[in-house]
């Protein structure tokens, strides 16, 4: 559905296409659900690409409220698939902060997804370089190393929530080794 702001249209045609509602959108991805059930390299699908402008998340409100529309969706999806992985990816704006287009994740920690297995869920974040567009933390005096502030801040409190509840996750090990690694290094560079 292109780099509509919404997950269905609301006012006639968008980008050239007419009307799409909500139900179309979910049948659609039944219809790949169902297609693609046997098929052992397909794992998923990423819902929307980049909820932006109107979307919110948690405002409870079902025409704007990405995060409803994605458990909707998303529970329908693991109804026929049960194996797949549902990719939901953040919005533009949360209680008034601004970030990338798909990218702002603090929603989340309000107002979490609920699936019916939740194991399938998978937050998915789009985050650019500053070609694409200059945000102000790439002009912050710290930049480069604001940014991992920066990433916390919109989504990365994901990946620590995880830890804290000792969960077992194959990213959050390959990290504590990466970091595990680094610090053999400079402890090796350290007695040089």
């Amino acid at each position: 559905f292109g780099q509509s702001e919404l997950w269905y249209s609301q006012k006639g045609e968008v980008e050239g296409r007419k009307k799409v509602k909500e139900a179309l959108w979910i049948k659609d991805w039944l219809t790949l659900a169902h297609r693609y059930y046997r098929e052992p390299y397909v794992i998923g699908g990423d819902l929307h690409n980049e909820p932006h402008g109107e979307a919110s998340w948690g405002s409870n409100n079902l025409i704007h409220d990405w995060r409803l529309a994605a458990e909707r969706c998303g529970n329908e999806i693991l109804k026929i698939n049960p194996k797949w992985l549902i990719f939901v990816q953040g919005i533009q704006f949360y209680n008034d902060t601004n970030y990338w287009w798909g990218g702002n994740l603090k929603g989340a920690l309000d107002y979490p997804i609920r699936l019916s297995n939740p194991k399938a869920l998978v937050y998915s974040v789009h985050d650019y370089p500053s070609s694409i567009y200059r945000q102000e933390w790439f002009d912050d005096h710290t930049f480069p190393l604001n940014m991992i502030d920066v990433w916390n801040d919109y989504w990365g409190f994901l990946l620590k929530k995880k830890k804290n509840n000792n969960t077992s996750n194959k990213s959050i090990e390959n990290e504590e080794q990466s970091k595990r690694a680094g610090e053999t290094q400079e402890e090796e560079e350290e007695e040089e």
